[in-house]
């Protein structure tokens, strides 16, 4: 019995195929690839860390037909004024804002990799801390050497005994003692600190694909922020960096657990972009 194919051009045999093919590709898999829609907030602000200056950057994402498999993120920091100047950033930590026992919430930190999986036509918000490339070696060894001074001064006053209070009349003399090395470490952090006044944008990019897509490729998503930083940027964080190693040194010395805000400075003028 001849074939129901018999007779038909080889075109319209090829046309036949590629149509199967592309039922079968259909049912196994959509035709369109879900999609990421990035929205970085204007919730963004500066704090130095024992890495120096960091960005903690607020984002929204939203997912759009399908789940996304976010693969990478990154920060650039640039300064658009006067002497333009670009800030090369790392995203070191990834996180979220929780609930506390304060009106305001707190950060947490869950991972060190941006890798992650948002379900399809849902939201999620994000913070993204991002460091400061070319300096946090040299900040985190200038904090080191700040701990290790501290810990040998402290063994060599006999500090920070359990139950050991220290006399008020020994505690201005340790004040005295310890101020010109505190002042020491603040102009060695200083010279590490990149951020002055002026005009900025600040760009998270996300790279990202749909994990059940039957073509393996990757997209990218991307969202601004513009912001001011004062003049008097510097002074300001000089004088928090000042009182806060004061502030662990005299907790640390009387042999309690230090509790100190890192100092930190919201810009001014912020627009989503």
């Amino acid at each position: 019995m001849p074939s129901a194919n018999a007779g038909l051009p080889a075109a319209a045999l090829w046309f036949s195929f590629l149509v199967s093919l592309l039922v079968s590709i259909a049912a196994l898999s959509k035709l369109r690839p879900s999609s990421l829609d990035l929205l970085l907030t204007r919730e963004t602000f500066f704090r130095v860390l024992t890495t120096g200056e960091n960005v903690f950057a607020n984002a929204v994402l939203l997912a759009r037909n399908g789940a996304v498999l976010v693969e990478s993120a990154e920060l650039h920091l640039k300064k658009i004024d006067g002497s333009p100047k670009q800030f090369p950033l790392s995203v070191v930590y990834v996180g979220e804002k929780v609930r506390s026992t304060n009106i305001m919430a707190e950060h947490f930190f869950y991972s060190s990799s941006p890798l992650d999986v948002i379900a399809g036509d849902t939201t999620k918000r994000v913070l993204y801390l991002g460091q400061m490339r070319d300096y946090a070696a040299f900040a985190t060894s200038v904090s080191e050497d700040f701990e290790k001074w501290l810990a040998s001064y402290k063994a060599d006053r006999g500090l920070g005994m359990p139950n050991a209070k220290i006399e008020e009349e020994k505690a201005r003399e340790i004040v005295a003692e310890i101020e010109p090395k505190v002042r020491d470490y603040v102009s060695q952090f200083m010279s590490v600190l990149q951020i002055e006044g002026g005009e900025y944008t600040l760009t998270l990019r996300i790279r990202y694909r749909d994990p059940a897509y039957f073509l393996r490729f990757t997209r990218e998503a991307a969202s601004s922020v513009a912001f001011r930083v004062a003049s008097d940027i510097k002074e300001r964080f000089r004088d928090q960096i000042r009182t806060a190693l004061m502030m662990y040194a005299s907790a640390t010395l009387d042999g309690q657990v230090p509790n100190v805000a890192w100092p930190t400075y919201a810009p001014v003028e912020v627009k989503e972009l």
